[in-house]
């Protein structure tokens, strides 16, 4: 229909939208995130999850690090990411050749994660849709790889459990 907004438009509208440098390795990549997290929380008023994922989070560029250091490992993978907020990691492991599905519970994030692949990767695909809390459905017929990085990440820097991740 002519004249309306599109998806990506009627969520700069509600929220407080910036586009931002990010560095990974020697990669410049261009990425669409709420930077102003009060100016995000003054807009929230009854949702189900406050909805920090519109913001680029510390530790998802520290995982884009990571799994630059760890660029042979990803060639040719099937990628899942769960929670994937405004994408950054994803991007990352596409360009070092997986094949990415981006999955969060907010759909409106992956509108954001479509928009950031869309102004990084012009002409190359990554999947994106479906709400992590159904993840288990995409099991039979997409992607089978979790995005194990992640998973590394989190026990290691976050929970301080390296004793639980096999190499």
């Amino acid at each position: 229909m002519a004249g309306s907004l599109s998806a990506f438009d009627a969520l700069a509208a509600r929220f407080p939208l910036e586009t931002v440098d990010v560095t990974v390795g020697a990669q410049s990549w261009q990425i669409t995130c709420v930077v102003d997290q009060d100016a995000l929380l003054d807009g929230v008023n009854a949702v189900e999850h406050v909805p920090y994922g519109f913001l680029l989070w510390e530790s998802a560029v520290a995982l884009a690090q990571l799994l630059l250091e760890r660029r042979g490992q990803l060639q040719g993978k099937r990628v899942l990411e769960l929670g994937a907020g405004v994408g950054l990691a994803g991007l990352v492991a596409q360009r070092l050749g997986a094949t990415v599905w981006q999955t969060d519970h907010r759909a409106d994030l992956l509108v954001l994660a479509a928009h950031n692949a869309q102004q990084n990767h012009k002409g190359t695909e990554i999947r994106n849709g479906g709400q992590y809390r159904y993840w288990e459905r995409l099991f039979e017929s997409v992607y089978f790889s979790v995005f194990q990085h992640a998973l590394e990440y989190r026990a290691r820097v976050v929970l301080h459990f390296p004793s639980l991740i096999q190499s």
